[in-house]
């Protein structure tokens, strides 16, 4: 009989989660089967997601507190179990398979990058995927280790917000989907009289979602900035490369920095220049000038540019503009469809 992490009992106290581990020693022993080789589950992380979403629904106002801890090994081991197997690479070419090669320790490496806040959220790989009507559909592939971040902190924000929704809410939650939709609606359409049926989407809604406003939504039942921030970090992984870039090639010279840098910028505007989103492209500029005229100043004690001369060296770079170059696959606003 081995020694394993402990079960640990969860209590939800003033918004917090406080994992209380049985026994005076803080570890438990796990039952085995006679052969030594099945080992009775541990329930920590399930006792924890249900006492939050029992926390939920009690006090629909609370703000919960101490959720960037229950991102520990146990939760981080479940949530790797939970992704799909034959799901698509991330940018780095690492496959769910290629990661389970040697889990335990990618896990803690992974573990200690979270505990430690050095962890950075890679980029998204962007494909597109063809739609019943012809258009295109983008579709966002993590790394691995951000999916396994990622569901795990997803687990924790279902259990919160689970409570909030509506019955008549069926995208993107547990259990519920397109096909039960349908259903519902095709038994409401049988069994009662029903003159009209009107079908909306929102125009390029990820595409053009406030991240700001979406964190401060997040921060009306979430207290906890770590896990705030964390959740940040995905949102803005396209400027935290480039950031990590820009202060790592501060000493290079300017021939070997300007052709690098037009080619990243190049490469954002073909990513993200879709119809809709000319804006987001130009913070974008200005935010990577901001960028390289602070690095450069660093790069002696003596202040090298000030901000009137950089913009006109920046111009004589040849630094690419903001450019759209992508089909509004999803971004026309269809007329609304009336079935009667």
């Amino acid at each position: 009989m081995s020694i394993q992490e402990s079960d640990r009992s969860v209590v939800v106290r003033d918004g917090r989660a406080v994992h209380m581990a049985k026994g005076s020693t803080g570890r438990q022993r796990v039952q085995s089967t006679h052969a030594g080789e099945k080992k009775v589950p541990r329930r920590s992380v399930s006792s924890s997601l249900n006492a939050l979403r029992e926390k939920a629904s009690r006090e629909p106002d609370h703000r919960f507190g101490g959720l960037y801890t229950m991102i520990n090994m146990v939760m981080l081991r479940e949530s790797f179990h939970l992704l799909r197997r034959r799901a698509a690479s991330g940018v780095d070419g690492q496959s769910v398979a290629d990661y389970e090669s040697d889990l335990e320790v990618n896990l803690a490496g992974l573990l200690e990058r979270l505990k430690s806040k050095s962890y950075r959220a890679k980029l998204v790989r962007r494909r597109y995927i063809p739609k019943a009507d012809g258009k295109l559909r983008p579709l966002g592939i993590p790394a691995v280790e951000d999916k396994i971040v990622q569901m795990s902190a997803r687990r924790i924000l279902e259990s919160i917000y689970e409570a909030d929704f509506m019955d008549t809410s069926w995208g993107y939650r547990k259990g519920k989907g397109a096909r039960e939709a349908s259903g519902v609606l095709r038994e409401a359409l049988l069994s009662k009289k029903v003159n009209w049926v009107v079908e909306a989407d929102i125009k390029g809604f990820f595409t053009q979602m406030d991240h700001r406003k979406l964190l401060k939504m997040l921060r009306n039942r979430i207290d906890d900035e770590a896990f705030v921030r964390l959740i940040g970090k995905w949102l803005s992984a396209a400027l935290q490369a480039m950031k990590h870039w820009v202060r790592k090639s501060r000493n290079l010279p300017l021939s070997k920095i300007t052709p690098i840098l037009r080619s990243k910028l190049v490469g954002h505007y073909n990513y993200y220049g879709v119809v809709g989103n000319a804006k987001s492209l130009g913070r974008y500029r200005h935010w990577c000038q901001r960028l390289l005229y602070k690095w450069l100043n660093r790069r002696s004690q003596k202040r090298s540019y000030d901000w009137d001369g950089f913009c006109q060296m920046w111009n004589t770079m040849g630094m690419p503009e903001p450019k759209l170059n992508v089909k509004p696959y999803q971004l026309i606003l269809e007329p609304l469809k009336v079935y009667y």
